[in-house]
C-alpha cells in the first residue's frame, strides 16, 4: 500500500504538471494567431498552430510572406486526414505483447476484440459493470458536448481529463479504445455508470441518436 500510495502521487503529479505545461502556452500562441489574423497574414488565428515555432516567429517578424497559404494548405491537409479512417496498424501484424507486460499493456490500451453479433450488437471489454438504455450521443470533440443530454449514452473514441463532467451526464459511456485501466473505464466506475471500451469502430458503427442498451458486465452494446 505505500509503494501504491507513492506511485499515484508521483502518477498524479506528472500528469497535472504535462497538462499544466501542454495548455500554458497556448494563451500567447492564441494571442499572436488573433495579431496576425487581424494583419490579415494568417487567415483564422487559430491556423497559428499549423506552423511550426519557426514559421511563426518568422510570420511574427513580417519574414514570411507565404505564411497565410502554407497554414491554410496545412490546415485543409489535416481536416482531409481526419475524415478517414486508420486502419489497425499499417504493414506487418504487431507482435504480441511480451507476457511480462501484457496486464499492463492490455489494462490501459485493451486489445483487438472480435466482433460476431452482426450489426445489433457492439462489443468490446466489461469496463464497468451496470446496464443501462438510452440514446447513443456520438460525440467526436469537447466542442459537440452541448449535444449530450442527461440519461444519453456518451460513445466516443477515447476519454481524457477535461471530459470528466461528462460522465456525471451519460447513463453509460462507449469507448474505441481502452482498457479496464484507461480513463474512461476509472471514471465510469467513480461515477458508478455502465462501461464498454475497446470496441474498435464503436463511433462508426453505432447511429447517432439511437437507441441502445449498454452492458457493461458483458461488454456489449445492443442496438434496440
Amino acid at each position: 500500500m505505500a509503494l501504491g500510495q507513492g506511485y499515484n502521487a508521483a502518477r498524479e503529479s506528472r500528469a497535472y504538471w504535462q497538462l499544466f505545461a501542454a495548455g500554458l502556452p497556448r494563451i500567447p500562441l492564441m494571442e499572436l494567431g488573433r495579431r496576425l489574423a487581424e494583419r490579415d497574414v494568417l487567415e483564422q488565428p487559430r491556423d497559428i498552430f499549423y506552423l511550426d515555432i519557426e514559421q511563426a516567429t518568422e510570420a511574427a517578424a513580417g519574414n514570411f510572406p507565404g505564411a497565410r497559404a502554407h497554414a491554410t494548405k496545412t490546415r485543409q491537409n489535416y481536416e482531409h486526414w481526419a475524415t478517414l479512417d486508420a486502419p489497425p496498424f499499417v504493414g506487418a501484424p504487431p507482435l504480441p505483447y511480451p507476457e511480462e507486460f501484457r496486464q499492463q499493456f492490455v489494462g490501459m490500451f485493451g486489445e483487438r476484440v472480435e466482433q460476431d453479433g452482426g450489426d445489433a450488437v457492439v462489443k468490446g471489454i466489461a469496463a464497468g459493470k451496470g446496464v443501462a438504455e438510452g440514446i447513443a450521443r456520438v460525440i467526436a470533440s469537447l466542442d459537440e458536448i452541448e449535444r449530450l443530454k442527461p440519461g444519453d449514452v456518451l460513445v466516443c473514441q477515447s476519454t481524457a481529463p477535461p471530459w470528466t463532467p461528462l460522465f456525471g451526464i451519460a447513463s453509460a459511456v462507449v469507448a474505441d479504445a481502452g482498457g479496464v485501466q484507461s480513463h474512461t473505464a476509472i471514471v465510469a466506475r467513480e461515477f458508478a455508470i455502465p462501461c464498454v471500451v475497446s470496441t474498435g469502430d464503436g463511433t462508426r458503427r453505432i447511429p447517432d441518436g439511437a437507441r441502445v442498451r449498454i452492458d457493461g458486465g458483458e461488454g456489449t452494446v445492443t442496438l434496440l
